[in-house]
């Protein structure tokens, strides 16, 4: 084998079991590179093993080694080398080559080069659907459901402020998993966190379910106006035009930074001894270019993981609509509506289909609100609503559990779906609430919801660890070098947001349309040029899209 023989040349050693010792993680094992293989990848050779002869597969973290069913590796910082349990019983009784590898260095130049050239032909393909003007501002939005693009956003940085907190903060201080051993005593401050109505601040996971209920009321309002089967069937084939292109970049973007070794998440563990996890990889896939493409045009999550929930949203939004084909023309279609919903409230694994059912029910509300002219909600309603949603929200669901017993369904339920209806139904009721959803910043913050969703997990390993690696190798303070990478990470992860939503986002928006006018038999001719939002008319009932979701869940 070629990479056998280059690695003889530049110090293939024959592993055995008295070079590893035990690590903290629990039936992983570590190995101290020699000196020639940690001179060669400090020059950039990635270092690799090879079992009888064939090239192991390389797993994502350390953590994921305990949770894998074949033998794999890990280098860590380049002066380490993981395996776990089954690859090491195999040191003792078959050949295990640790090298060097040239030509998988050559290997990587050629992914890389993959991975720049499909990045190149996404944006070539989007470039002509990218709007002359900048995007569009709150006053240029009428008629659109604005308030719920700043729910999403602000939905979308709870999110990266609990993916955050679990990958800069030592163990997991500011949730219910237990701390790891290192530092198992948390700070009153963040049991403060915890314990109190702040810790609505970090639920990520009402936050996606929120998403999904927002998405099934923006999708399905134009349909049950319109009410054309014609119409129904366009907009499941424009949604995964409108989901997949961000998508695609991002995973993209994170295989050409995990081939090129740029990501710090085992750098930052070791200099700070935080045991964070890493956020970018889902645990136990195969990290090939073969899954990146597949992942790519297919929302998986492989090399993005939070892209699951984009999968999710495109399942969903499927779901919906079919439930709308079939139930258009039914007199009692609000009933059918009713019963799906409470059977997937209690299926396991299907609340996500409940929220878009529950988005429907909603939109159907609203399309009927505005015809009768429906009053909002008094001042003490929309206070008691949302205290009861921001009580729900922030109550650990670990305790819920506990006073439940085993109807685990119903603990989602309650701490999940239930205060993410509210949240939905005080924005569109509510009068003060609107009011605070339509100031600028959250506006802003709600047009780049999408693309600040998907690519907060490859800044904060790229750019926020980085920096506190940085800082601490300066001689700072493990806690204060992570504030100053939170800091870097949020500055960048906006920035980013506002250049992908401009470049790919909205262009994808205009893609998605160009499209559905092809399918409706319009001839498209030039591609729309509009604003981050086509202006829609003072009813939503009467556009054929109440609002564009910039989905985030």
């Amino acid at each position: 084998m070629a990479a056998g023989v280059f690695a003889k040349r530049v110090g293939e050693i024959a592993l055995r079991t008295d070079h590893f010792k035990a690590s903290k993680t629990e039936s992983v094992r570590f190995a101290r590179l020699p000196k020639d293989l940690r001179e060669a990848s400090a020059r950039g050779l990635p270092v690799r093993l090879w079992l009888d002869g064939v090239l192991v597969k390389e797993a994502a973290s350390v953590d994921v080694l305990t949770s894998v069913e074949d033998p794999q590796y890990r280098v860590k910082a380049g002066t380490m080398i993981y395996v776990n349990g089954l690859l090491y019983e195999k040191v003792a009784t078959e050949r295990v080559v640790l090298a060097a590898d040239l030509p998988g260095k050559l290997s990587d130049w050629s992914k890389l080069a993959v991975a720049l050239a499909s990045l190149f032909v996404m944006f070539r393909i989007l470039v002509p659907f990218r709007p002359p003007v900048a995007v569009s501002s709150g006053a240029e939005r009428k008629g659109r459901l604005v308030v719920l693009d700043s729910l999403r956003g602000i939905a979308a940085m709870i999110v990266v402020l609990m993916h955050a907190a679990g990958t800069f903060l030592p163990g997991h201080w500011l949730t219910d998993v237990e701390v790891t051993k290192a530092w198992a005593e948390v700070p009153g401050w963040a049991k403060l966190v915890r314990n109190s109505p702040l810790a609505i601040l970090l639920n990520g996971s009402l936050m996606v379910h929120l998403f999904w209920v927002m998405s099934g009321l923006v999708l399905a309002a134009p349909l049950l106006k319109n009410q054309s089967h014609q119409q129904i069937a366009r907009s499941a084939v424009k949604r995964y035009f409108r989901l997949m292109p961000l998508a695609f970049v991002t995973t993209m973007a994170s295989y050409f930074l995990h081939v090129a070794s740029w990501y710090s998440v085992e750098e930052f563990n070791s200099v700070t001894r935080f045991g964070v996890p890493m956020l970018v990889f889902s645990g136990g896939s195969e990290l090939s270019l073969v899954t990146a493409v597949r992942d790519a045009f297919f929302l998986g999550s492989s090399f993005n993981m939070p892209l699951w929930t984009i999968n999710f949203e495109f399942l969903g939004s499927l779901f919906l609509f079919g439930v709308v084909a079939c139930t258009l023309t039914l007199e009692r279609r609000r009933l059918v509506w009713c019963v799906v919903f409470v059977v997937l409230m209690f299926v396991p694994g299907c609340l996500y289909l409940a929220d878009f059912i529950a988005g429907l029910i909603l939109a159907d509300s609203l399309v009927v609100g505005i015809r009768a002219g429906a009053c909002p909600l008094r001042r003490v309603q929309s206070v008691a609503i949302g205290v009861v949603a921001v009580a729900l929200g922030a109550v650990s669901p670990a305790w819920v559990a506990s006073l439940l017993g085993p109807v685990s369904e119903l603990e989602s339920v309650l701490t999940k779906f239930v205060p993410a209806v509210l949240f939905v139904f005080l924005a569109l009721r509510s009068q003060g609430f609107g009011a605070v959803l339509k100031r600028g910043p959250l506006v802003w913050l709600g047009e780049r919801s999408f693309a600040l969703y998907v690519v907060h997990s490859l800044t904060v390993h790229l750019f926020g660890q980085w920096v506190a690696v940085a800082c601490v190798r300066q001689g700072l303070g493990a806690l204060t070098s992570t504030l100053l990478g939170f800091v870097v990470f949020i500055i960048t992860t906006l920035v980013l947001s506002d250049w992908l939503t401009k470049w790919v986002d909205i262009p994808s928006t205009n893609f998605a349309n160009f499209v559905g006018r092809w399918l409706a038999g319009v001839s498209p001719g030039e591609p729309a040029k509009v604003s981050v939002i086509e202006p829609i008319p003072d009813t939503p009932e009467t556009s054929e899209e109440v609002a564009m979701p910039r989905e985030t869940a």
